[in-house]
């Protein structure tokens, strides 16, 4: 999968929450995307994604709709980190989640049937990472013909300005999922 998040902070009328918001995911499979996104309020988008390939001490990964590249990054200059520094990473994620928003809209499509931000906490466990130095691209002004799900959302995401690029970094972990909850 390829994820675009945004941290954020939730202030709702009973429910504070900080984390990553999923403005977009792209996955490969059926079954998790429909799950996700119907149950969750994941912004999940069917796409191909195919496997980093690794050439040269360097990884590339892209995400595509019907042939029509998305996005497209690479990472470079991996240094294996400590398990010092890898349960740093975990301490700076503990209180944190990934949220989401369930949005159905009503049939008339005059408003929502249905529209809340949900609170998705998973316990991860970091089993290797690496620091890198890395950078991508959105590929601009796609025509809707070419990828219907995605030119939108990566027209848009195109737009936005990269204003520098912090520390890459790349990870093997497995997610626990926990209840996941509606927030007000």
């Amino acid at each position: 999968m390829v994820d675009i998040d945004a941290s954020v902070i939730y202030e709702g009328k009973k429910d504070k929450a900080e984390g990553s918001f999923g403005l977009v995911l792209w996955m490969d499979k059926f079954f998790p995307i429909l799950l996700g996104r119907e149950l969750l309020g994941a912004a999940k988008l069917m796409g191909e994604v195919p496997d980093a390939k690794l050439f040269n001490k360097q990884a590339s990964f892209f995400a595509a709709e019907d042939g029509t590249r998305l996005l497209e990054a690479k990472l470079w200059d991996f240094k294996e980190k400590t398990q010092e520094e890898i349960a740093q990473m975990v301490k700076n994620s503990e209180g944190k989640c990934w949220l989401g928003w369930k949005h159905f809209p009503a049939v008339d499509l005059n408003g929502p049937d249905i529209s809340y931000a949900t609170y998705l906490p998973t316990e991860n466990v970091i089993k290797q990472a690496w620091s890198a130095k890395g950078e991508f691209q959105f590929f601009k002004d796609i025509p809707w013909e070419r990828a219907p799900l995605s030119s939108n959302v990566v027209n848009i995401l195109s737009k936005l300005p990269i204003l520098e690029y912090l520390d890459a970094s790349a990870w093997i972990e497995s997610s626990i999922y926990m209840p996941n909850k509606k927030l007000e």
